[in-house]
């Protein structure tokens, strides 16, 4: 980390760029480069959000989609979908799982999270590649919810 470059710094530079409109940051300071980048689905959040009879096909997926939940993203992190590397991953597609089931964790700054399933069902998708960087919001594990 660069030596103006806190902890702190970082975290903020973070929030920002979660509330603004913009998609790509970038900064580079001695030998320290942060890069932000959010993903394709937050760069369309407005086209999602105008009137339906402009987006009659995106609102009809919508509906279709309305039975399932998505586990987000808490923080940017490292997704992982198994304890270990070579160890079995805590969920495949096609699996059931509980209520407080370990579904991946995230690792950011040497810490682990273990993101747990808020729901029961079956999942339908795992989105990212193991290792690869999430972002706040991104999702990550797409759950058909069980119908009581």
């Amino acid at each position: 980390m660069g030596d103006n470059m806190k902890k702190e710094d970082i975290l903020e530079l973070f929030r920002e760029f979660n509330k603004s409109s913009c998609n790509v940051f970038t900064l580079e300071q001695d030998d320290f480069k942060l890069h932000l980048e959010k993903p394709e689905g937050e760069r369309t959040a407005v086209a999602a959000a105008a009137p339906s009879k402009l987006y009659p096909q995106m609102q009809e997926e919508q509906e279709v989609a309305s039975n399932n939940f998505f586990v987000e993203a808490p923080l940017v992190a490292s997704f992982y979908c198994a304890p270990a590397p070579g160890e079995e991953p805590y969920v495949q597609v096609g699996d059931r799982v509980a209520e407080g089931q370990i579904l991946f964790i995230l690792e950011a700054m040497k810490m682990i999270n273990e993101i747990k399933s808020p729901v029961a069902g079956r999942v339908v998708a795992i989105f990212p590649q193991d290792g690869e960087l999430v972002e706040f919001g991104q999702r990550i594990v797409e759950i058909e919810v069980d119908h009581v």
